[in-house]
């Protein structure tokens, strides 16, 4: 996380990132991880994609992949210049 959390600040330098957010982004991840081992609908399978990422921990692609999806959380895909 902590690759992923330096380039999102990096890229996202002017936006007003709290903590609250990114706790949010983990708490609602671990729900909707529940949600898919179970089955039941609802699932965010855009998360369920940064889970997967997240095993290729080194992977220069799937860094970046996880720094879009976190950023469609907090709502700065459009807000970066």
């Amino acid at each position: 996380m902590a690759v992923v959390y330096y380039i999102l600040f990096g890229r996202n330098e002017k936006a007003n990132i709290k903590r609250q957010k990114l706790m949010r982004f983990e708490v609602q991840r671990a729900s909707n991880r529940e949600l898919f081992e179970n089955e039941q609908e609802g699932v965010n399978y855009r998360w369920i994609e940064y889970d997967e990422l997240a095993q290729s921990s080194n992977d220069a692609s799937a860094i970046s992949a996880r720094v879009s999806i976190l950023e469609e959380f907090l709502g700065l895909t459009d807000k970066r210049s």
